[in-house]
């Protein structure tokens, strides 16, 4: 789209020209004419743009990096700060702080206009996200952290903060980020942000982090051992910057350690078929961490859940993948430490007497009724599985509430005739037991209406299979003579 610069005649100011955009579409103007930009952006409205000579040479001068004349003009005409670009609406200061303007430029023109610091681009993006788009000057960065406080939590229009603007832009991989910014960003963003998951990508900043050590953090040749007989590269046992990982991490997992759980699942997701060896090595590393970081949440004095929590309640409670589920809980029945650590975990009861199985299958039916997004059932499926062939004796415990594994897992849409049957097999007196409702505080709670049914007319009334109604019904039909009656 070209555009055309025209001078008005009519009602022209001296030194003033219009910048005309050609009209495209509707042109007719909202009247929330708030945000100046958008209508700009949308409806191609024409705006005065005022011809300073100074003004718009120490735009030119930012953008040639004449630091020193650019120093002078903010100390003799600091009104020249303000002047923006009319199309990218950067400041000189977004402008030094892309280049990696030195601190003593920054800092004049930071004395000379503290609120540029709150200018705020096209793109919305402030100073700060400028600079951490390629990191050419962390003491820009600190500059404009200790300046504005808040600007660590401003998003830009990806909605990226500056922390995850400087872990994912690809300019600043092939640099190591100092602990010490770490420390600084992370100081000044909430918990909360530290835990939101991005909506586009769906990664939390400490999925970022690792993300970025994997592509950054390499070998070097010296530190990688070549065997003599030439089968290939051997690598050291410990990573050379593993106190430099641990460190970085442990920035993050501070103020919110359960983060380690959705981080950890992230992490086992990345595919890591097309890297190198190298890679993987340091994934591995990373995740030796998060178990150790998980361990010990898992025996936190929660006031939630008790000093008697177990790592396997955390990932059922945070609805983590299977794949994560079998890497904690132990895939190999042929090693007996892992099968003994894989009992121990399912057999663990939390401070009211709740096995994971109960935790997994109530977490589940109350998402179903809330109508919440919820794990595929097939990942359901081979957790709960799991649970039941690992401790079978599960199937006669009851939850808090006084209910069977079998009444919950009849509850639970698209469950298998072979999981049902399992739990049957391994406690039959549950089929005899009355159900009893679920205590939810929405007022949709369909399942209230079902207390007091045996586990046949739970099945019927909840539309399961055919297959699981007849089950229920063979082996217990005095349940027609009761329901008769």
């Amino acid at each position: 789209m070209g555009h055309v610069l025209t001078k008005i005649r009519s009602k022209q100011l001296p030194g003033q020209f219009f910048l005309k955009r050609r009209p495209r579409g509707n042109t007719t103007r909202s009247k929330s004419s708030h945000n100046r930009r958008y209508h700009l952006r949308k409806y191609r409205i024409s705006v005065p743009v005022s011809i300073d000579p100074i003004k718009d040479t120490l735009l030119k001068l930012c953008r040639s990096e004449r630091w020193e004349e650019v120093e002078s003009i903010a100390q003799s005409n600091p009104e020249a700060v303000f002047h923006h670009d009319p199309f990218s609406y950067d400041s000189p200061l977004h402008i030094c702080c892309a280049l990696g303007a030195p601190l003593t430029t920054v800092n004049l023109i930071i004395d000379a206009a503290p609120s540029v610091t709150n200018w705020m681009n096209s793109r919305q993006q402030l100073p700060i996200h400028s600079a951490c788009f390629g990191a050419k000057n962390i003491g820009v960065i600190h500059k404009l952290l200790h300046v504005n406080p808040r600007s660590a939590i401003a998003l830009d229009r990806s909605e990226r903060t500056p922390l995850v603007t400087i872990l994912s832009s690809s300019t600043s991989r092939s640099k190591k980020i100092s602990l010490q910014l770490l420390q600084h960003f992370v100081s000044k963003t909430p918990p909360n942000i530290l835990r939101k998951v991005d909506k586009k990508s769906g990664l939390l900043p400490i999925d970022h982090l690792c993300i970025w050590m994997i592509h950054n953090l390499k070998f070097s040749e010296i530190q990688i051992i070549m065997k003599i007989s030439g089968n290939g590269p051997f690598l050291p046992r410990h990573h050379p910057d593993e106190k430099y990982i641990v460190s970085a991490l442990t920035i993050f997992l501070k103020p919110v350690p359960d983060t380690a759980f959705l981080a950890f699942d992230q992490l086992l997701k990345l595919d890591c078929s097309s890297r190198s060896c190298e890679s993987i090595y340091l994934r591995n590393t990373i995740l030796r961490y998060f178990l150790q970081v998980m361990n010990h949440y898992q025996r936190g004095n929660s006031p939630i859940n008790g000093p008697n929590i177990y790592l396997l309640h955390h990932f059922i409670h945070f609805s983590l993948s299977y794949k994560s589920f079998y890497f904690v809980n132990g895939y190999d029945n042929n090693n007996d430490i892992s099968t003994s650590s894989s009992i121990a975990m399912t057999k663990a009861s939390n401070c009211n007497g709740e096995l994971p199985i109960h935790i997994l299958l109530r977490k589940n039916i109350l998402q179903q009724q809330n109508q919440l997004k919820q794990q595929k059932n097939r990942n359901i499926k081979i957790v709960l599985r799991r649970l039941i062939e690992i401790y079978p004796n599960a199937a006669s415990y009851k939850d808090s509430i006084g209910n069977y594994p079998l009444h919950m897992a009849i509850l639970l849409k698209g469950v298998s005739y072979k999981v049902i049957k399992m739990l049957l097999d391994n406690y039959y007196p549950a089929i005899s037991e009355k159900y009893i409702g679920i205590r939810n505080d929405s007022d949709s709670d369909d399942h209230r209406h079902y207390n007091g049914f045996y586990p046949m007319l739970l099945a019927a009334c909840a539309n399961a299979d055919i297959s699981i109604i007849y089950l229920l019904l063979e082996s217990f039909p005095s349940i027609m003579l009761q329901a008769c009656r």
